[in-house]
């Protein structure tokens, strides 16, 4: 879990979050590339994966801003099996998944050149439903 200071099992420390993450459970995370520190929930493919919120959480100034200690709580080792939610569509056990336009995630069909899975389907889940994903990004390179 990945709780704000950096840890030895955090690649990057969470200094604060673009927007409330409450109620954001099972969705994918990424960095954001112009503020250091900074979480928000992927809505792109083109997305660099960085963890599943587990707990979600809203800052300590009640609005988007610095994070309270413990407070969120996120899978950000690879090969971790995680509860996730399905997106538009529904989900097929072992096909590769990457993530929708809030966070969820769909059947990565057509990755394109600098897109990432972010995982695999270990159990089925019709669309909006909740599955099991080995967290296990790659990217496509050219």
């Amino acid at each position: 879990m990945a709780l704000g200071p950096l840890t030895y099992k955090t690649p990057a420390q969470i200094t604060s979050i673009a927007a409330d993450l409450s109620g954001s459970e099972g969705c994918g995370l990424t960095l954001v590339n112009a503020t250091q520190g900074r979480v928000e929930i992927a809505n792109s493919a083109g997305d660099l994966p960085y963890g599943i919120v587990v707990v979600g959480a809203d800052s300590v100034a009640g609005g988007a801003g610095p994070i309270a200690a413990g407070a969120l709580e996120i899978v950000d080792a690879i090969g971790c099996v995680v509860q996730v939610k399905a997106g538009s569509g529904a989900i097929t056990v072992g096909l590769s998944l990457t993530v929708d336009t809030d966070g969820t995630y769909i059947t990565a069909a057509s990755i394109t050149t600098g897109q990432w899975v972010w995982g695999y389907a270990l159990t089925a889940a019709p669309a909006g439903g909740q599955f099991l994903m080995r967290f296990q990004p790659y990217t496509k390179q050219a």
